[in-house]
């Protein structure tokens, strides 16, 4: 007895394939070719920038591990510097706290520059006719442009007057030569740094020493807190030291017995 099934199903089965067929199917695996190339193509490019991507985590992993392992980290600051033919240094300080960052030695280039103001007879005096910038002003105007500017800033320097006035090397270190012979500012002696020389107001200042501390260096006041007997300033920006300084006087001046009369 034969029982037929009401429901159909899929089998396979050989055929043979006529011309139009094959080239059918001949076109189709030429369509594969160039997709499975393609896709080579495509995975050496992501391979490549994966490879990249690597090689950075990698490189950025070693330098946190050596900065971890150190316990510092290399970092770009904005610098002032300054030229020192006795000692045949230049110097490099901190434009936001003022502290001494490095200093290296003297190039070719910069030597030959002071021989040859000395062989010219060093910096020419105000009454020079030939003391001009690029902006045709003599070096008498361009004085009394700079002095208001380093007053202002509590500082100064070879680049801020450079910056400020837009004049040369040489021209920026005939101002600050003349700043320095008439009481403008003076060499601190203990960070060879320009300071400010503060003008006293037409009523002499209660405390002549807290007015003193707005030209000092951060160096300088470091070492001011040190006389104090303050060491403990190591998170201390420079504004906040001066404030502390000052706060100190103050109150060491409080605590001085009156003179009987």
């Amino acid at each position: 007895m034969i029982e037929k099934n009401t429901e159909t199903t899929m089998i396979e089965k050989t055929y043979p394939l006529s011309t139009l067929e094959l080239i059918d199917i001949g076109e189709q695996v030429g369509v594969i070719d160039e997709q499975e190339e393609q896709v080579e193509i495509e995975k050496k490019k992501v391979a490549a920038e994966f490879a990249s991507k690597l090689i950075g985590l990698k490189a950025q992993r070693k330098k946190l591990s050596f900065i971890l392992r150190t316990k510092e980290e290399v970092r770009e600051i904005e610098c002032d510097w300054e030229l020192n033919y006795e000692t045949g240094e230049v110097s490099y300080y901190s434009v936001e706290s003022g502290e001494h960052v490095s200093s290296r030695p003297m190039s070719n280039e910069e030597r030959q520059m002071k021989l040859f103001e000395e062989e010219a007879g060093g910096p020419q005096e105000v009454s020079a006719t030939e003391s001009r910038n690029m902006s045709g002003k003599s070096l008498e105007e361009m004085y009394k442009a700079a002095v208001p500017l380093v007053r202002e800033a509590g500082k100064v320097s070879l680049s801020m007057i450079q910056k400020e006035l837009t004049v040369g090397f040489n021209f920026a270190s005939d101002i600050i030569d003349l700043m320095e012979k008439r009481g403008v500012i003076k060499t601190d002696e203990v960070s060879k740094m320009k300071v400010i020389i503060h003008e006293q107001s037409p009523s002499d200042s209660t405390y002549p020493e807290i007015d003193a501390l707005e030209g000092m260096s951060f160096l300088l006041l470091k070492s001011k807190a040190k006389e104090l007997g303050f060491n403990d300033y190591g998170q201390m920006n420079i504004e906040e030291l001066r404030e502390y300084i000052s706060a100190s006087i103050q109150v060491s001046k409080m605590e001085e017995p009156v003179a009987a009369a």
